[in-house]
C-alpha cells in the first residue's frame, strides 16, 4: 500500500463516518466513492486468468457475465489485447465480490 492510497483510505473512511451520521448527503457520499477509490490497474494476462478460474467458470461463461465475447476473454488471457478502463473496472468489482456482484 502506498502513502497515497493509505491517504485516500482514511478519507474515504471519515467521510463514510460523516455519511453514516447525516453530515454528508448521499450525492457527496458517492462523489467520495469515485474520488477516493483507486482505479484498477491493468491486469496481466494471468492474473486474468486466475480471477476467472477463481469463479470457476469457463471462459465463454466469464466472457457473458461481463458482456463480452469468449474471443475478447481469449485473447486478455493470452496477452494479445488488454482490458478497457469500463472492463477492468468489472474485473476488479470481480475479484474483490466474485461473480454476484454482476447480477
Amino acid at each position: 500500500m502506498t502513502m497515497n492510497s493509505s491517504i485516500l483510505e482514511t478519507v474515504h473512511e471519515t467521510a463514510r463516518g460523516m455519511h453514516k451520521a447525516g453530515l454528508i448527503s448521499d450525492e457527496e457520499m458517492r462523489e467520495y466513492d469515485a474520488l477516493c477509490k483507486q482505479p484498477p490497474g491493468p491486469y496481466t494476462p494471468a492474473q486474468i486468468r486466475r480471477i476467472r478460474k477463481k469463479t470457476k467458470t469457463s471462459q465463454g461463461t466469464f466472457a457473458t457475465y461481463l458482456n463480452t465475447k469468449k474471443r475478447t476473454v481469449v485473447r486478455w488471457e493470452r496477452g494479445e489485447t488488454k482490458p478497457s478502463g469500463p472492463a477492468m473496472r468489472l474485473l476488479y468489482m470481480v475479484e474483490q465480490k466474485g461473480l454476484s456482484i454482476l447480477i
